[in-house]
């Protein structure tokens, strides 16, 4: 099995696909499963570096005590290096997101580019209640199927629940089986301090910032004391965004082909750029 020690935590991936190099980054609930439905539509295009993030399923989770960002960030070019690859496109969700912008701003000449959703730059005080509640909640219940029932009231619009009530049990089972606590919790430390907005308006990677119209856990705008996507693709030097009507907070769900069709479009529309070493 497929395994690298970087910066001190042993981390599973799996290299899917072939083409240009690029690495997928999930959400903070989840191992390397919660960007497997984007895998189909790109696998014929780019070879994806699909692993599971420091304390994430068959990683193991040194070094979360610090609950910050950069711990995370640090370790997409670490293992890029024991893949053997210079440069790759990061394509992210939710958490991965925060990650994915963290490493573009401290690791800018590793990233060809960004598609980065689900996410702000900054949480605003709603937010840093909403991560308490969570991990109030998850510390006296587990991770339940009422838990996650909790969470995808908040992250999935009632459209896609009223059709796909069975997606609360596979958010439960990638919670039970893929995510500790201690982890889950030392994730929201690290996006309830989160600040990445000294870092955005000097970040050139060509960025795509995919937003739901609808997205309560990360809304396009925050209030005043945050930085939301809006915000965040306008602080950015060359970044797009896309907002999908009608659609919450996890478009890799709702919006599975849409998003992955804008990413191939983002990409192609790019300068050429030499194969990954």
């Amino acid at each position: 099995m497929p395994f690298a020690m970087v910066n001190g935590a042993n981390l599973y991936y799996e290299l899917v696909g072939k083409g240009e190099p690029m690495v997928l980054l999930g959400g903070s609930g989840f191992g390397r499963q919660n960007v497997e439905p984007l895998i189909p539509y790109l696998e014929s295009r780019f070879t994806m570096l699909w692993f599971d993030q420091r304390g994430y399923g068959q990683s193991d989770g040194t070094g979360l005590e610090a609950g910050t960002i950069e711990i995370w960030a640090d370790d997409v070019p670490a293992l890029m290096d024991a893949v053997g690859w210079e440069t790759a496109h990061i394509n992210s969700t939710s958490f991965g997101s925060m990650v994915a912008l963290a490493t573009a701003i401290r690791h800018r000449e590793r990233c060809r580019s960004l598609a980065i959703q689900g996410f702000f730059a900054k949480p605003d005080v709603p937010r840093q209640l909403m991560f308490e509640g969570w991990d109030d909640h998850s510390r006296g219940s587990g991770f339940s199927r009422g838990f996650a029932a909790h969470l995808a009231f908040d992250a999935l619009e009632p459209d896609f629940l009223e059709d796909k009530p069975e997606t609360v049990d596979e958010i439960a089972g990638m919670l039970s089986t893929g995510t500790p606590l201690e982890t889950w919790w030392a994730a929201h430390q690290a996006m309830h301090d989160l600040d990445l907005g000294d870092g955005l308006a000097d970040c050139p990677v060509p960025t795509l910032v995919i937003a739901g119209e609808f997205d309560r856990v990360t809304p396009l705008d925050t209030l005043a004391s945050g930085i939301g996507m809006r915000r965040t693709a306008e602080l950015l030097p060359n970044a797009e965004l896309l907002i999908f009507e009608g659609a919450g907070h996890v478009t890799i769900l709702e919006r599975t082909e849409e998003q992955a069709q804008a990413v191939i479009d983002f990409i192609a529309a790019l300068p050429d750029m030499e194969a990954a070493t």
